[in-house]
């Protein structure tokens, strides 16, 4: 019964090195969602926030002024940094751009995953959010938790989409990637002086929730300061700081799971309002997801750092007495 129910526990500091086969596997992942993605938006016709970054990179070679509009709640800007990702994706189409987008995302995902042996977590690509940040909506969150397996690229994504990739730069700080991006900062800087100002401008209307302020079960998520000593602890305890806009932002929950069983619970759960609502699930304020994925989360932190760690002391005593006994 103990085994059904056990926790992984991964030397983050000792990944395996990346093999043909490893590339292999992720390369097929990644094709299989990219095209996925690309038929799939023959019948969703929606604005796609990954466009934010090639819309951004033509203005800023063109010359022009990338936040020279008027924003909405639904058309909100990104950073100035974002043009240098948005470049590289100029000579595709918009619709083959966000396929190749997630193509990119996913592969880095699963080979991250490979690399630290943790193929279990793939039950998560079966999950609601993660199904709306790939096939509905090219989004930020895939390639956002690659950078959990890979840092040093977490403080440039901080500059692209800070809400997201704060909580995982923080719970695993990479001083390498931090003065690349410091330059890259900088860079842009020289560019545009304003630019930080007059996008904080453009975000007034930004439509969001701040999870720990979400009644009555938002509170209790602070508790994951408790586990500030480990990576996921940290990540929860930042997620519920920093606002979330819709689903697709919710896939970064599965890097706090240690097991396969949590990974499917979570994946399970977040299905349930898409079953009943799909117009509940996809809205702009997810609250449903407080108490169905966010508490789930924390309690898995608690399992996994109190409950977990119990049973695994308790079964060293009883396994010592015994070994005493024989002698």
């Amino acid at each position: 019964m103990l085994n059904l129910i056990r926790t992984t526990y991964v030397n983050d500091s000792e990944p395996l090195k990346p093999t043909l086969k490893m590339f292999g596997i992720s390369l097929l992942f990644g094709v299989f969602f990219a095209v996925i993605n690309y038929f799939v938006y023959t019948f969703v016709h929606a604005e796609m926030d990954f466009w934010w970054s090639i819309r951004i990179a033509e203005d800023v070679l063109a010359g022009r002024d990338p936040y020279a509009f008027n924003a909405t709640s639904r058309n909100v800007p990104y950073p100035l940094p974002v043009f240098l990702f948005g470049i590289l994706f100029i000579p595709f189409s918009f619709r083959l751009a966000g396929s190749v987008f997630i193509g990119i995302s996913v592969f880095l995902l699963t080979l991250g995953m490979q690399m630290h042996d943790e193929m279990w977590r793939l039950p998560m690509f079966l999950s609601f959010p993660f199904f709306g940040a790939t096939i509905f909506l090219p989004q930020w969150a895939p390639i956002i938790m690659a950078a959990w397996f890979f840092p040093m690229i977490a403080p440039y994504f901080v500059l692209v989409k800070p809400q997201n990739a704060l909580p995982i730069g923080l719970a695993k700080w990479n001083w390498k990637g931090i003065f690349i991006s410091a330059a890259i900062l900088l860079f842009t800087l020289i560019i545009d002086p304003t630019w930080p100002i007059r996008w904080l401008s453009k975000t007034g209307d930004f439509a969001y929730i701040i999870p720990f302020m979400v009644l009555p079960f938002g509170p209790l998520l602070l508790l994951s300061v408790r586990y500030w000593r480990i990576p996921e602890g940290r990540l929860l305890f930042f997620m519920v700081l920093f606002p979330i806009r819709a689903a697709y932002d919710l896939p970064i929950l599965w890097l706090i799971t240690k097991s396969k069983w949590q990974a499917w619970v979570l994946t399970i759960l977040s299905w349930v309002i898409p079953a009943f609502s799909y117009q509940l699930a996809l809205s702009t304020h997810p609250r449903w997801a407080i108490p169905l994925l966010y508490l789930p989360a924390l309690l898995f932190l608690i399992w996994n750092e109190e409950v977990w760690l119990f049973f695994k002391k308790e079964k060293a005593v009883i396994n010592l007495d015994a070994g005493m006994k024989d002698d």
